[in-house]
């Protein structure tokens, strides 16, 4: 029994010693998996920074974009004519049933009231800032009452002008339905994208304003928002910006409106514009100073073995 028992020892010690081999062994291999992964998801990233993307336009995505906006200015251009010539006119106006007049008379009412009530509303905010701003002067709140008052007084200089815009704007967000059905006989493909087109001046005139605006305000504050050294810099990013989307956001939502698609290259190509100027005024805004700053300082040693 003795020598039985020896022998088990033995096995089992051998047993072992194989087992503590196998199991280095397989430390060893998970140890180099573990490297093979961090390698790949290293190189994915890699591929995925510098990859293009399969959304990026290509060349001939690109011609394509430039083909679809030519025949949809041509198209809008030759089918204009018939849109406004007398004749059309006059047919249209003669489908109108009284109901039809009726409601288009109402509609001009809500517009006429509203317009009314709300310029009185922004009359008596800006009265209520501009008392406010003395009785807050050196304070924080000085600061959001002159912002306040700033917008009111850009909104009532333009209220008119704005304010249609925005309702006309309504009617073709809820598509001439429900409260706005009033106006739904003018609802047509070259109606909404015209009153997009129309919309790119009245936007740019805005967006002129609204950086003099700006500007004035800015220096009021004594050049609280920029200063003054650099102002003329952030002032001109600003209208960059002001002036792509007024341009490319209307031009865009005309374009779709008139053709009818959801996914055209000349629609992708406008958006991809328009972000690629996003990116560029949000870049130029910080000065390489301002980045430094950004980034931590940190002093490597030198390892001395």
């Amino acid at each position: 029994t003795k020598k039985h028992l020896t022998q088990q020892l033995g096995h089992t010690q051998a047993l072992l010693a194989v087992n503590a081999d196998l199991i280095m062994h397989q430390e060893k291999i998970l140890n180099q998996y573990d490297l093979i992964i961090s390698e790949l998801e290293g190189r994915i990233k890699t591929f995925g920074v510098w990859k293009r993307s399969p959304r990026a336009i290509s060349l001939h995505s690109l011609e394509r974009a430039l083909i679809q906006a030519e025949n949809f200015f041509k198209k809008l251009y030759w089918e204009t004519p018939g849109h406004i010539k007398l004749s059309t006119i006059f047919a249209f106006a003669k489908s109108f049933t009284w109901e039809t007049v009726l409601l288009i008379l109402l509609s001009l009412c809500v517009y006429l009231i509203a317009l009314f009530c709300l310029r009185l509303l922004l009359r008596a905010l800006q009265v209520r800032f501009s008392k406010s701003l003395s009785k807050y002067q050196g304070h924080t709140f000085y600061l959001y009452l002159s912002l306040a008052l700033a917008v009111t007084e850009f909104v009532l200089e333009h209220f008119a002008l704005i304010f249609s815009w925005f309702y006309v704007l309504l009617h073709i967000i809820f598509d001439f339905r429900y409260i706005f059905s009033a106006l739904q006989p003018f609802l047509s493909e070259y109606s909404v994208a015209l009153f997009y087109l129309i919309s790119i001046p009245i936007l740019a005139y805005l967006a002129r304003e609204f950086v003099d605006n700006l500007k004035e305000l800015n220096r009021k504050l004594s050049y609280l928002f920029f200063a003054e050294t650099f102002q003329d810099k952030f002032i001109f990013l600003v209208m960059v910006f002001c002036y792509a989307t007024a341009f490319l956001i209307p031009l865009k939502c005309s374009f779709l409106a008139y053709t009818q698609e959801v996914h055209t290259e000349f629609a992708t190509l406008l958006v991809a514009a328009y972000s690629l100027i996003l990116i560029l005024v949000l870049l130029f805004f910080f000065s390489k100073e301002d980045i430094l700053k950004l980034v931590p300082s940190h002093k490597i040693g030198r390892a001395h073995v």
